[in-house]
């Protein structure tokens, strides 16, 4: 490249008026540096970038082409350098007009001027690259934080925390690291290591405000862990001290997501409690599902102390002007530090009248049943049934308050708080009493199965069957039907029935003879039960079942002789009539007869089949008839569903 003097002759022949133009402005702008001669001058450096176009070719005249406009492109460099470097001179105005000028060679630019020999330059380097507020300039800066001017070392220590500020609020949470942040987050943990040299405590904030879970889980070409472990005793301090002081919204989130560290857990419980506006803790309530984590809401709730709490809690003026993420997250973040009923009340109350549906739905998952009541009256139907079921489970919905529901605009409402049969209550009140109180639950089933009242009794098996919980109370089941054996009423009858549908896998020995009792009881639905308890008792032989069953199958009653073939059937074991058995019992005239052989159809028809073989169309056939010709509108229901999934079977 020729020297500076042959440059400005060169340009001179080739660009007289240019060059006589640009030497006019610059002895204007050494008059005095106002916007107008600033903007001359960035006018003329916008012309001479305008360069010939080039050519591939090396003749001559293309090769003084390329040179000229080399030319003209170094003049206009050192135009925008000249200006920088009395950037601190310049009125507002002018500055942002060179950094519009200078665009993508700021980088370069600003780090040229971190190494002139003038202090003056070096302050211009600082503001310019402040101004432009972009991250990427920040290893341009860090170096001049060991400037041996001390104006400069401290412009450049406040340079670099604002623009890793800048650059912490530009990541996404999550997102990964760009190779271009990369650079800049490894420049300024480089720079955090030499801390015991500069001991500089923003360059350690920075550091910090650049530690987020991304970059903690792995940087481009260090490993963060081991930099962390290995890195010097007096580096780790002062991160600890910078992260008590790291200012704005991302070091109060900076120091919630550093709880996870033991080294830094003290430093980080003192920044959360720190003095400030509570505004700086949406980030954080954003955040908020980080304390699910037991690594988080532990320590928080053990060292926080009742006096320090509030500090970490909004006011119900911040809580409407926060964001809406920062509302959602607030039910989180009440479960994290776990303030005082009272407390939560108030803080809760104002995410009533929100705007936003997932914020009232988040609120009520936490809110107290004071507040449940207004949110079962949402406009929104998934908040207002959410609120009615945490009503239910508590126990706090009133006889009133149902009533009230029961008129709610949402079906799903009105269905939550729609009385349920007893049976239903009481198997869920079981339910959640045995995780609680085992014992207590048993005693409570023992005294029910004592009861004089049936639906007590009845209440209690029904549960204890459906719970599992027969082994344990099998000696209370034998003495409850014993006891109904000795009676003979109707209550006694369904006791036993309901009995003989819990005990028959009991390893007990006294199950085969109530089972044999049961058996030739007087009562068809005893009978009936007996049957198919059968096959659930355990036995050593195979075929005693069978031999126990068939005499039922010529049973007087319709029911004891269905439920007999149904087992059989079952079993593999069905007598050879059975075709013509369930086909007359079609044909009777009595219509519970033939509902008990639609059931039996309808039950057995992937076992029936095999047995029918080729007269499984009669069967097929007389089903379809009491579809059309049934007296009843149940009896033909059945029987076209039971025709449907004959035909289903058949096409397989």
């Amino acid at each position: 490249m020729p020297t500076d003097r042959l440059q400005s002759a060169l340009l001179l022949a080739v660009s007289p008026r240019l060059s006589l133009r640009l030497a006019r402005a610059s002895r204007n702008l050494r008059k005095s540096e106002s916007p107008e001669h600033v903007l001359a001058l960035l006018e003329l450096s916008e012309k001479l970038r305008t360069a010939p176009v080039e050519s591939d070719r090396h003749d001559p005249i293309d090769e003084t082409l390329r040179t000229i406009a080399r030319i003209r492109q170094a003049r206009a460099d050192r135009i925008h350098h000249r200006l920088a470097g009395v950037y601190t001179h310049l009125p507002e105005q002018s500055r942002a007009a060179v950094r519009k000028h200078v665009g993508p060679g700021l980088t370069s630019l600003v780090g040229v001027l971190a190494t002139d020999s003038s202090p003056d330059v070096r302050r211009s380097a600082i503001e310019l690259a402040t101004d432009a507020n972009e991250p990427s300039l920040l290893p341009g800066v860090l170096p001049l934080i060991e400037d041996r001017d001390e104006t400069v070392a401290n412009q450049a220590a406040s340079a670099v925390l604002a623009l890793a500020r800048a650059l912490a609020e530009q990541r996404i949470a999550g997102s990964p690291v760009t190779a271009r942040q990369a650079g800049t987050i490894l420049a300024v943990l480089r720079a955090a290591e030499r801390y015991p040299e500069h001991r500089s405590g923003p360059v350690m904030e920075a550091a910090i405000l650049l530690l987020d879970p991304a970059v903690r889980r792995g940087l481009v070409d260090t490993d963060l862990a081991r930099w962390m472990k290995n890195a010097d005793e007096a580096v780790r301090m002062g991160l600890r001290a910078a992260l008590k002081r790291v200012p704005g919204p991302a070091g109060r989130l900076r120091a919630w997501e550093l709880l996870t560290e033991g080294e830094f857990r003290k430093s980080a419980i003192e920044r959360l409690c720190a003095p400030g506006s509570m505004s700086e803790m949406n980030a954080v309530l954003t955040n908020a599902h980080l304390g699910l984590r037991p690594a988080r809401r532990v320590p928080i709730r053990a060292r926080v102390t009742r006096a320090e709490r509030p500090r970490l809690f909004p006011d119900l003026e911040q809580i409407e002007a926060a964001p809406v993420s920062a509302r959602r997250g607030l039910p989180l973040w009440l479960d994290a530090i776990g303030p005082e009923p009272a407390h939560i009340d108030g803080l809760l109350e104002p995410t009533l009248a929100d705007e936003d549906d997932p914020a009232r739905l988040a609120a009520v998952r936490r809110a107290p049943a004071t507040l449940l009541r207004d949110f079962a009256l949402d406009p929104s139907e998934p908040v207002a049934r959410s609120a009615a079921l945490r009503l239910l489970h508590s126990g706090a919905l009133t006889d009133d308050f149902r009533a009230t529901l029961g008129r709610s605009i949402h079906p799903s409402v009105r269905t939550i708080v729609a009385e349920r049969p007893r049976h239903q209550r009481q198997l869920v009140e079981t339910m959640r009493s045995v995780s609680t109180d085992r014992d207590k639950t048993i005693a409570r089933l023992r005294a029910g199965l004592d009861s004089q009242q049936e639906r007590e009794v009845l209440g209690a098996i029904r549960v204890i069957r459906q719970m599992n919980l027969a082994q344990e109370l099998a000696p209370d089941l034998i003495r409850t039907i014993e006891q109904a054996f000795r009676r003979d009423d109707s209550p006694a009858w369904r006791i036993i029935s309901a009995v003989l549908t819990a005990i028959p896998q009991l390893a007990h020995p006294s199950v085969a003879k109530l089972l044999a009792a049961a058996r030739s009881h007087h009562d068809a639905r005893i009978r009936a039960t007996a049957v198919e308890a059968e096959p659930k008792r355990p036995r050593g032989r195979a075929s005693s079942m069978v031999e126990v069953i068939k005499p039922a199958i010529d049973d007087p009653n319709h029911r004891v002789q269905t439920s007999a073939l149904r087992v059989l059937l079952k079993d593999q074991t069905a007598p050879a009539d059975t075709v013509d058995r369930v086909l007359g019992t079609l044909a009777d005239e009595n219509q519970a007869a033939r509902a008990a052989a639609l059931w039996l159809v309808e039950r057995s028809i992937a076992e029936l089949r095999p047995v029918a073989g080729r007269r499984w169309t009669d069967l097929a056939a007389r089903v379809a008839e009491l579809a059309r010709t049934g007296e009843e509108q149940a009896e033909r229901s059945r029987a076209t569903r039971t025709a449907r999934r004959m035909l289903a079977e058949i096409k397989g």
